[in-house]
Parts: C-alpha cells; sequence; structure tokens
C-alpha cells in the first residue's frame, strides 16, 4: 500500500512538473527527488528537539497573508477531499502519500491552496492514533488533556521563502485555539533553527530531545532526554496508547 501511494505522489508531482515547465522543469525537479531518495537510504542520524506551547491565554499573531488568492482549509474527512477536488482543486491524496490513511485515522490536514494548486499543508494529530499514523516519534498526545501534534508539514518547493508556512501555522494555532485545544506539541528538527524561532517567539518551550538513527528509512534507535520544568520535574511526553489506538 506505501509503495503504491508513493507512486501516484510520484506521478502527480511529474505531471505537475511538466505542466509547469516542460521537459527541463521536469529533469530538475526528478534530480531533486532522487537525490533525497538516495541520501534517505543510507544510516542517517536525526535529532530532534519537542516544543510544547500552550494556546490558553497567548496572543497568536496575526500573519498577513503572503499573496493573493492564498486559502486554508481544515481536512477532517476523506468526503471533504472530495468536494475540494469536485470544485477544481487538487487531489491531496495525490501530492502526499498516505493522506487518505492519516485522515482515516483521525488526522487533520491544513491545506493551503494558491488557486486550485496545493502550496502547503500541515497534520494535526488530536488522539494517539492518529499521532501514530503520521509519525513514530517517542512523544505524545494525551486525548484527556486537549492536545495536539503538528507533524509531516510541506511547503511545495515553488512556495518555499515566501512566508506560507508561518502564515499556515498562524491560522491553524487560531483555529485549533478556537475548537478548545489548549496544548500544541511538534517536533522540530535541529537544523531548521527558522521553524523553532517562530515557535519561541509565540512562547513554545523546550520539552525533550529525541534522537533517531535510520536506516533505509527505517528507524533503528531512538532515545529521548527530557527537559526538566521549574519543580525540577520531567514532563510526561502522552498518554500510552489506548487499546482502540492499537487496532
Amino acid at each position: 500500500m506505501v509503495l503504491l501511494e508513493e507512486l501516484h505522489v510520484l506521478s502527480a508531482r511529474a505531471g505537475q512538473a511538466w505542466r509547469d515547465g516542460g521537459w527541463k522543469a521536469l529533469a530538475g525537479r526528478s534530480a531533486c527527488y532522487v537525490s533525497g531518495r538516495v541520501g534517505a537510504l543510507g544510516l542517517r542520524r536525526n535529532e530532534y528537539r519537542v516544543a510544547e506551547l500552550r494556546l490558553d491565554g497567548i496572543d497568536i499573531p496575526s500573519v498577513t497573508c503572503p499573496f493573493e488568492g492564498l486559502r486554508v482549509f481544515r481536512v477532517t474527512r476523506t468526503a471533504q477531499l472530495d468536494e475540494l477536488v469536485a470544485q477544481g482543486c487538487a487531489d491531496l491524496r495525490r501530492y502526499v502519500a498516505g493522506a487518505e490513511r492519516f485522515l482515516r485515522a483521525g488526522a487533520w490536514a491544513y491545506v493551503a491552496y494558491v488557486g486550485s494548486t496545493i502550496a502547503h499543508v500541515t497534520w494535526v494529530a488530536l488522539t494517539c492514533r492518529s499521532k501514530q499514523a503520521l509519525d513514530s516519534l517517542p512523544y505524545g498526545v494525551r486525548e484527556s488533556g486537549k492536545e495536539a501534534v503538528l507533524s509531516r508539514v510541506l511547503t511545495m518547493r515553488e512556495y518555499r521563502g515566501m512566508g506560507v508556512g508561518k502564515y499556515v501555522t498562524a491560522w491553524l494555532l487560531r483555529d485549533l485555539s478556537r475548537e478548545g485545544v489548549v496544548t500544541m506539541r511538534c517536533a522540530v528538527e535541529r537544523r531548521n533553527t527558522a521553524s523553532w524561532a517562530l515557535y519561541e517567539r509565540l512562547g513554545a518551550r523546550e520539552l525533550m530531545t529525541i534522537r533517531v538513527v535510520r536506516l533505509f528509512g527505517r528507524v533503528l534507535f531512538s532515545d529521548s532526554s527530557a527537559a526538566c520544568d521549574a519543580t525540577g520535574t520531567s514532563p510526561m511526553a502522552g498518554e500510552p496508547p489506548s487499546e482502540k489506538a492499537q487496532e
């Protein structure tokens, strides 16, 4: 299933590259894709910092829309994707491998469109089951604590560096706050200093550091070290999954 999802995504992106710039665009993006996939096949060590942000009592800044025609949708069901496609929008399932599987697990997708083109997507988990579907990093979400986890943030190459991610992040934080979410967590790769600075400006604290070793894209080893709060106590990383989440 995962291989078929990857092939669908690859086909869609190749078609978009062809429409954007013919052979030149297709060749350039194919080279970037192959380089990234080859790099992912080797032995890789990544380090992440987990940010925790309290949404109650903070002033989430209003970010100016970076350009005209940018629209953000919160997608929680596959039927919503079908409605967007019927309106002429690009199908998220053809651009993000596993999109339908994530939605069926209960994850939410915040999708930014420019016209009919997907510019950005951020996934949000509000349950243990949806968190496990999105990523396997060893931190979680307390379902009883009105918490959310941000994961799998993707800005399409042609829209990077334009402020789209910052705008969508502010948009979804306000939306989650209106839905009653009081705590947001996300894992940020240590070298991604721009994203970490954004969360710090909002008042996020470092919850823990996670180190992961992967081979051929599969996790061989992971460990974490929790930060301590003012009392010297390590905060919980999340609840163990319920029986329903393990089904």
